[in-house]
Parts: C-alpha cells; sequence; structure tokens
C-alpha cells in the first residue's frame, strides 16, 4: 500500500485542492462609533476576556437594537461555534441564517475599522462596515497577509443589508466570513498555531505547515486538525512534501477522538503498511497532534479498531520522547559561528582567523557560508570584491566559479542543509545556480506557480534554506521600484537533486525594506528592515503572520548582517560603513559577540552546522 504522495508534476492543467471546508470561529474586538463612521474614531462596544477562549461572552440581539446594533452584535458572536454559531444566527432573518457560512476570517486593521449606518429608510437599512485587510484567514487556516503597501490593504467596505422581521431588525443580506482586529488575532491565535506536518521529499525531515483556528478545546482542534492534515498540504507545499497517510484511505472511515489524555487515530489499511511507513506515519501523526495536551498528546493508532505496532514505540507514542529526533526544531548540534574581519575568515569560537590564506584575507571576502561534514572538514564559499564566486576549503586555496552574470551583484551565497555534498548556491539577478562537485553552475528552475504568482523581476540579493533544507527564503530587489522584498519558495527534489524551487510567495509588505535575513527556526525568520525611516531587526513567520519589531537593548545603530541557527543566538553585525562590530543576543539585551566593541569588528556573520 502505497503513502499518499502530495507531489505534482512542474507542468499540469490547474485544479483546485482537496480541502475539505470546517467551520472556523474567531474572537473579535469590535469598533462602533458616535455617529457617520467616515467622522468619528471608533469606539470599543464590547470587550473580549482573551484570559477564557472556550467560554462564550456573546449575548442574543436586545429588543428594540437598531440597525448598526444588530450588524455590531452579530461581528461579535459570529466568532463563537456554540451549536454551530446558534447565538449569532439569531441576528439574522431566517434565510440569511441558513446561508451564512463563517468562512474565510478577515484580519483587519485596528485603526481603521468602524460599523455605521449609511442608509436607512422604512423597514429596511444598510450598514457599513468599514476596514483595511492586514490578511485572511480560509477555511483551511491558511493565512494570506497582505502586502501591498503597508499590509493593511486599501480602504473596503462590507454592507449588511438589514429589514425588520416580526417588528425587530435583523440582517437579511450579508457577505460570508467574519472580521477580527488585528491585536485580537495576535493576542488569541497567534500564541496557538496549530501546524500540520508533512515529511520532505526524501521521507527523513518533517516541514512544518502552519494552520490557525479559533477552537479552543483539545477535542475539536483535534478534528479541525484531522480533517485539514487528510486534506493535504497548502497549495505552494504541495510539490514539495508529501503525506504519510495511505492513498487508499477513505476519509468517511478515518476518525479522531479524545480518550482521556490519549488521541485515538483510526486509520483503515495502516496496520498493512511496512515498518518504515508506519513509523514515518506515527512520527507525522505526533507532531500534528502536539499541540494538544499542552504539547505532550500521546497518540493510538488503530484499523478496525485494533491498535497497530509502530516500531521501536510499541502501541501508545508520543512526539517526545519517542520521536525527538524527527523535530523540525532539533538544535543544530555543534553548530559554530563564523564571520569575516578586512576580508579574512575569522572562527566565533576563539575570535581567532581560520590558518591559512583565506583566514589571512587573502581572498578579500565580502560574504560567506559555511559548511562543516566533520570536526576540520570545513568549506566556504563567498563572494569577492570583484563580485567572483569562490569556493574551497577553509584552509585554502579558495577557486572561482564562473556564475553568468546578469550585470548586477551575486547574491549572498548559501549552502544547502543535509545534502551529501558540499554545493552552493547563489543567484545573479532573480536567476538561481546550484554549483556542482566539478565547479559548474547549473541554472535551478523557477517556474510561476498555478495561481500565476512568482519572483519579480529584479536582483535577489540574499537566499537562505530553511533548517529541513524543503524551502527556500530569498530577498529580491524589485527592477520596478527598488524596494525589497521577502519571497518563500518550496523546493521540488529528485531523490536528492533539486529540480525546481517553486510557488514563491510574498511575505512582507511593500513598506518594509528587507536587507537580510535568518531562520531562527522551522517556522520564524529574522529580518533587518528598513521601516519607515529606521532600520530594525525583526521577526515574521514564514507564513507572512506575526511580523514583528524585536528588542534591540544596546545594539548599535546601522544593522548590517543577521545570523542565526537553531538553537544559537542570533549574530548581527552593526555600526558605520567600515567599522562595523558584531553582538550576540543575550536576552534581554546585545552584547559584543568577544566581550567589547572594540575586539569584536566584523561583518557577514554565519552559522556552520
Amino acid at each position: 500500500m502505497s503513502r499518499r504522495s502530495i507531489r505534482r508534476p512542474t507542468h499540469r492543467a490547474p485544479s483546485s485542492s482537496a480541502v475539505v471546508a470546517v467551520l472556523i470561529a474567531f474572537c473579535l474586538v469590535l469598533a462602533g462609533c458616535s455617529g457617520v463612521p467616515h467622522s468619528s474614531r471608533p469606539e470599543i462596544v464590547r470587550p473580549v476576556n482573551n484570559t477564557s477562549p472556550s467560554v462564550s461572552v456573546g449575548q442574543a440581539p436586545s429588543a428594540g437594537d437598531d440597525p448598526r446594533a444588530i450588524v455590531q452584535g452579530f461581528l461579535f458572536d459570529a466568532v463563537y461555534p456554540e451549536a454551530k454559531h446558534s447565538l449569532s444566527r439569531q441576528y439574522l432573518a431566517p434565510d440569511a441564517a441558513n446561508k451564512w457560512q463563517d468562512n474565510p476570517v478577515t484580519v483587519v486593521d485596528d485603526d481603521n475599522f468602524s460599523v455605521g449606518v449609511t442608509t436607512a429608510g422604512g423597514d429596511a437599512a444598510q450598514v457599513e462596515v468599514q476596514y483595511r485587510q492586514v490578511g485572511e484567514i480560509s477555511a483551511a487556516g491558511i493565512f494570506t497577509p497582505e502586502t501591498a503597501g503597508t499590509g493593511v490593504g486599501k480602504a473596503s467596505t462590507a454592507v449588511y443589508t438589514t429589514r425588520k422581521v416580526n417588528g425587530q431588525w435583523r440582517i437579511d443580506s450579508l457577505p460570508n466570513g467574519v472580521f477580527i482586529r488585528s491585536t485580537s488575532f495576535a493576542t488569541r491565535y497567534l500564541d496557538r498555531p496549530l501546524p500540520l506536518y508533512f515529511f520532505d521529499s526524501t521521507g527523513t525531515r518533517l516541514v512544518p505547515d502552519i494552520r490557525y483556528s479559533a477552537l479552543a478545546e483539545d477535542e475539536p482542534v483535534a478534528q479541525w486538525l484531522f480533517t485539514q492534515l487528510l486534506a493535504g498540504p497548502r497549495p505552494e507545499l504541495q510539490a514539495a512534501v508529501q503525506s504519510e497517510i495511505p492513498d487508499s484511505v477513505d476519509p468517511k472511515r478515518a476518525a479522531v477522538k479524545l480518550s482521556g489524555d490519549v488521541v485515538e487515530v483510526e486509520l483503515p489499511g495502516s496496520s498493512q503498511l511496512d515498518s518504515a511507513s508506519r513509523a514515518r506515519l506515527a512520527i507525522q501523526l505526533a507532531f500534528t497532534f502536539s499541540t494538544l495536551a499542552f504539547g505532550s498528546a500521546k497518540l493510538t493508532l488503530t484499523d478496525g479498531g485494533k491498535p497497530v505496532t509502530i516500531p521501536g514505540a510499541g502501541t501508545v507514542f508520543s512526539a517526545s520522547p519517542d520521536f525527538t529526533s524527527y523535530s523540525p526544531d532539533n538544535s543544530a548540534t555543534g553548530a559554530q559561528q563564523y564571520y569575516l574581519r578586512t576580508g579574512g575568515l575569522y572562527s566565533g569560537l576563539d575570535n581567532r582567523p581560520v590558518s591559512g590564506p583565506v583566514g589571512a584575507g587573502a581572498y578579500a571576502l565580502t560574504s560567506l557560508a559555511v559548511r562543516r561534514s566533520g570536526v576540520a572538514a570545513v568549506t566556504v564559499v563567498g563572494v569577492d570584491t570583484s563580485r567572483r564566486l569562490m569556493l574551497g576549503a577553509a584552509s585554502g586555496p579558495l577557486i572561482p566559479v564562473a556564475v553568468p552574470s546578469s550585470g548586477g551583484s551575486l547574491s549572498l551565497p548559501e549552502f544547502r542543509p543535509y545534502t551529501s555534498s558540499a554545493n552552493p548556491w547563489v543567484a545573479s539577478g532573480t536567476t538561481i545556480y546550484s554549483i556542482d562537485a566539478a565547479r559548474v553552475a547549473h541554472v535551478v528552475s523557477t517556474p510561476a506557480s498555478l495561481s500565476g504568482g512568482g519572483l519579480p523581476k529584479g536582483e535577489i540579493e540574499t537566499l537562505r534554506f530553511s533548517p529541513e533544507g524543503a524551502r527556500l527564503a530569498v530577498v529580491v530587489k524589485s527592477a520596478v521600484d527598488g524596494t525589497q522584498a521577502l519571497y518563500i519558495g518550496s523546493v521540488v527534489t529528485t531523490t536528492n537533486n533539486v529540480t525546481s524551487i517553486e510557488d514563491f510567495k510574498a511575505i512582507t509588505p511593500a513598506s518594509v525594506e528587507v536587507q537580510d535575513i535568518a531562520w531562527k527556526d522551522a517556522t520564524t525568520l529574522l529580518m533587518i528592515a528598513n521601516s519607515g525611516s529606521s532600520t530594525r531587526l525583526q521577526s515574521v513567520v514564514s507564513d507572512g503572520s506575526q511580523l514583528r519589531t524585536l528588542q534591540a537593548v544596546n545594539l548599535p545603530p546601522g544593522l548590517s548582517r543577521v545570523a542565526a541557527a537553531i538553537g544559537q543566538p542570533a549574530v548581527v553585525s552593526a555600526g558605520p560603513q567600515g567599522h562595523l562590530t558584531l553582538w550576540v543576543d543575550r536576552g534581554p539585551s546585545w552584547a559584543p559577540v568577544s566581550g567589547s566593541d572594540q575586539t569584536s569588528a566584523g561583518d557577514a556573520p554565519a552559522y556552520a552546522p
């Protein structure tokens, strides 16, 4: 019995994903206004108790509520999932109550959201909801950021038509979905992301697929997660990952339930899988359900009600301790820090140059990536002041690699993790190259996504692989307006050979000028970016949510480069050009890497796992 492959051919006719629609409930703090919405600042009408997300604080409509109060009440209560939204549907006329669906969820900017009556006459009235969109969450829990301008989109209006039913105002016509203000979304849902997990194409490493749901109790969350897992990964990951759920599984016969502190998963046919497939299936399930029971959920897998034995774990298993080594956020054991000083390669272990001409600065490097394949086997790839790609052992010599030029500079180079050989990657223009063992540069295909997305025309400034190597983050400088934005694509492979990088998606708003990036863990990136008039250290989740400015206590201005690795402190270079120094995150403040800024001169920090 084969496992469920999510891989799709590089070229095919567009088709819709098999996604099962599941009701999602979201919490909302609504803003009202005292008059016409254009003329007054919204005020909070009914705050939500964010400390008890599973307890509804809504209320039924009151007799005599006017149209605006009815719309406000509906928007507030529509986020509660109890009894299929029976409370919020009391604000709707009968026909509207039967048709309304609670998705998509629109995340709106706090300061640009208002509700007010625009037209009224007799027994009918229209109520406008005015907003700017930060992002949208689909029924499958996939967040899509708004990337135009500052990331809050253009001014938009949703119209709710009300009429009198038995003498009381009710909503007769309305758009599907609910609204949630960005602060409420951040405090209530971003603190509990619900990632699904799939294996990369080699079947050896897990790749997280972040989802969000308003469901608060473990039982409905488990049902929701299972439905999404059966439906498969988000579109942009479909070519890069695979599910271990057998192809033959009938979703109508598959089921999940909680029995005490154990998640019981019924998957018909799972007992017929070979031992390796059963192990991978158990790992995928264990990590997907690890968000339940405060992260310590135990699972059992059954086929026809009979327990299925998992190799090395028995019939009861969990992500930890049974499969800890498969965690996408495993610490990069022994990851070492390197950096450049006056063009030479230095080791962060002792703040001294590596032995040989590379450490002595003979190659005048301006950027680098480092890979270790043993205690002493260290490979370096860098760009020198002549814009040449240089490759070789850290002890030297470095040999130039011919990379076709687009007329601009080469990007910061990179090594892909978990590959059998130290073949570097670099970009020229928006063309990405992989360098083979013979130092020959090969073009890596970057086809446009089925939805028409892809990389814009311009230059790739930086490329960075995610820790498991299944995704590639790039900073692209637009040829149209010179803005620099973060994009993430999926790595499509055959065995261990990359065939293409597909489905690049924009992650950051146009107003955020991204300079450099580094993966902090499997789902979070650190960025040096210009926001307004200042350069800041920021973080963003790989789906574009949770764009935040980080604390920079003691960190000097003039941020240049950033480096990070799982389980390691972030390192940045900062200061005036020609006098850059290296700083390490000591939480809650930053400190020079070697104890004082006088001995911490350097740039282009990098971690070598």
